[in-house]
């Protein structure tokens, strides 16, 4: 196999990878939307965490990397608390839906979107890790913390525009 035969064979695997990571965080982003209409409080935020070690668990096999779903539990926790400011409201917004009715439909699209834009932010952070060769240990959470928030604003509208996608719009 020549030089350039075996450059662009590595390139298309890369951008398979690329592909299927994105495929990945795009399905978990509406898994995690999805669980967010769940009307019973904090049952939404559980789910929310749940759907995002899966798709960790994903990223990780799709990139050749061993899963550990103790470590991949505190990277979530630790990005998290890098982010109160942001996800400060989530857990009281989840609480606001035992309200009958008027909690329910205001807490509805935050919890979505925030839903949505957390587990978008939670799998570009890994994504990136995992394809700078990166495994489950050596994340450094400091780093990702700095860049969670402002993933987590693109990932606000990555999640609308799957959103307006899946309903048709």
């Amino acid at each position: 196999m020549s030089e350039a035969t075996a450059e662009v064979l590595e390139v298309s695997v890369e951008a398979l990878a690329d592909s299927r990571s994105s495929a990945i965080i795009d399905r978990h982003i509406l898994a995690a939307m999805g669980v967010g209409l769940v009307p019973i409080p904090l049952v939404d935020v559980l789910g929310i965490g749940a759907v995002q070690l899966n798709m960790i668990r994903r990223l990780a096999e799709t990139h050749g990397v061993e899963y550990s779903e103790k470590r991949a539990r505190s990277i979530i926790i630790s990005l998290f608390g890098g982010a109160l400011p942001v996800f400060g409201a989530l857990p009281f917004a989840s609480l606001a839906q035992a309200i009958p009715v008027i909690g329910w439909s205001l807490a509805l699209s935050s919890t979505v979107i925030l839903a949505g834009a957390s587990t978008y932010a939670v799998g570009k952070i890994m994504e990136r890790h995992f394809e700078n060769g990166g495994g489950m240990d050596d994340l450094d959470v400091k780093s990702a913390r700095e860049r969670f928030t402002d993933l987590v604003e693109q990932g606000k509208e990555a999640a609308k525009t799957l959103r307006n996608k899946a309903s048709g719009k």
